[in-house]
């Protein structure tokens, strides 16, 4: 049976359905993959539906987190339309229908919580068969509800990803196009591979997708669960030998030096690949004797989440329990060590007060230098902990209450172009932008003029706060971003950007 895989990642590569499309190949199906690469128009959309016909694909599944939300609505409204339509079944999976599975039925035919892959294999083996679909576990209809399955603990039986793109599609400004050796030159990334060894992760951040993940899972079996180390490998040199020019492997694991077997991966790893690579961890799990032991085998980078210098917000609001001794410890290890790092902070917090910010700006400029810092604006998640104590406290205000009828929700999304769908903000964070800036600022500047900074807040030092910031931020970013679509030219960019 055939099956349109839809990826919103605005990337030409999407783990999710990659992974989906190795494991209903591999049990029999014809899955076909379209990686939305441009936003959904009324043009490249019509091209979509007239390539499913042609394909004769009834059945379209969309992978989306809540970011993808609009998007994935005008796809759907898009797939159903017409004459030819009405035979086709959509479904959800990915998180945003994982924790908003009731809203996600509104426009889906069908929606898919947690794990997908043998629920989706299930679906299409009864669909093709002929038989009844509606008791099939994870998957939700509009007239019935079905509890989640077991979790897998044997990471090791599913095919590696399929990272083949002959006979794919992508969106692509006003087309829906086959994918070619110019597409894969253009948007592909054969110099770069990012690999999961693990699924779960054992903390409950309270604005996390694994937050309402663990509880759905609840008595389903083990949450956390890893790859074997042989398993990993062998991904890893199938990998080398169909991309030639392999230079970084990205570990996408939210705490790869959790890994039960580190010490094995780490030696199989040094011996069959010796590639860089990158990987993100936690405080907890970093030691001496392992960063030198991966450090041996190629680590090159660490990606830590802090989301906060202020201890209060870390313990009493994100559910965070590291201390900034603590923290601080690991930060000038990995320093001394050699090994690059990049923090997580969350911005734009309406719990979090002047003095916490200040706290945090005091964090980093006792971090030895060089890093590097990746912020984001604090989202609300539907049922995270923060979600509901923001709905609860009046902070956010659902905008699905405002919209009783389905039209009047396409109406709403085709009007308003609100960057996020779910809710409104009712709160305001404008007077924290100075600060945010200044925390940006603390890799580039030193302690005493970030500190002058902090004290003097005025247009003048908003002025040069916000020049030092496009300097090193927006200007980069976006030299960066054009770059990463136009190969070509990359190396006269990694020269303008002093990386050489």
């Amino acid at each position: 049976m055939k099956i349109a895989l839809v990826s919103l990642t605005g990337e030409l590569g999407s783990l999710s359905i990659q992974s989906l499309s190795s494991y209903l190949k591999k049990n029999g199906h014809e899955p076909v993959m379209f990686f939305v690469l441009d936003p959904p128009n009324k043009n490249n959309l019509e091209d979509m539906s007239k390539v499913l016909k042609v394909l004769d694909i009834s059945l379209v599944g969309i992978n989306l987190g809540t970011a993808d939300f609009i998007n994935a609505i005008k796809i759907t409204e898009s797939i159903k339309s017409g004459m030819s339509g009405a035979s086709r079944t959509v479904i959800w999976g990915g998180p945003h229908p994982t924790i908003s599975p009731e809203q996600s039925l509104k426009f889906a035919d069908i929606v898919c919580l947690g794990e997908g892959e043998e629920a989706l294999l299930e679906l299409m083996n009864r669909m093709e068969a002929g038989h009844k679909t509606k008791g099939i576990k994870n998957m939700w209809f509009r007239d019935r509800r079905n509890d989640v399955r077991g979790l897998e603990e044997n990471l090791d039986r599913y095919p590696f990803p399929n990272y083949g793109f002959e006979g794919h599609y992508a969106i692509i400004g006003d087309s829906c196009r086959r994918i070619d050796k110019r597409i894969i030159d253009k948007y592909g990334q054969d110099d770069v591979y990012c690999i999961l060894t693990s699924r779960g992760c054992p903390y409950s951040c309270t604005y996390c997708y694994n937050n309402y993940r663990k509880k759905l899972y609840q008595d389903k079996g083990r949450y956390v669960r890893f790859r074997s180390p042989e398993n990993v490998i062998a991904e890893l040199k199938e990998a080398k030998k169909k991309f030639p020019k392999l230079r970084l492997i990205k570990f996408w694991d939210d705490l790869f030096l959790a890994h039960p077997q580190i010490d094995m991966l780490a030696g199989l790893y040094k011996k069959e690949i010796g590639i860089s690579f990158d990987c993100m961890s936690t405080p907890v799990y970093i030691t001496k004797e392992k960063i030198l032991m991966l450090k041996d085998a190629g680590l090159h980078s660490i990606h830590i989440g802090i989301q906060s210098g202020s201890e209060r917000v870390n313990k009493e609001i994100y559910r965070r329990q590291v201390p900034n001794n603590l923290l601080l410890e690991k930060v000038k290890l990995l320093n001394r060590l050699g090994i690059a790092t990049r923090y997580d902070i969350i911005f734009n917090n309406p719990y979090e007060t002047r003095e916490d910010i200040l706290e945090t700006i005091n964090l980093l400029t006792c971090f030895p230098k060089p890093f590097s810092i990746q912020g984001f604006s604090l989202a609300f998640f539907p049922g995270t902990e923060i979600y509901e104590m923001a709905i609860r406290d009046g902070l956010i205000e659902l905008t699905g209450d405002k919209t009783s009828t389905e039209k009047d929700f396409f109406k709403y999304i085709h009007q308003e172009n609100t960057e996020n769908p779910i809710y409104k903000n009712r709160f305001s964070s404008t007077h924290k932008t100075y600060l945010n800036k200044i925390t940006m600022l603390t890799p580039f500047l030193s302690r005493k003029k970030i500190e002058y900074l902090t004290r003097n807040e005025n247009s003048l030092t908003r002025v040069y706060a916000s020049a030092i910031y496009h300097k090193n931020y927006v200007w980069r970013l976006g030299l960066s971003r054009f770059l990463g679509r136009h190969k070509k030219i990359k190396n006269i960019g990694k020269k303008i950007l002093g990386r050489e």
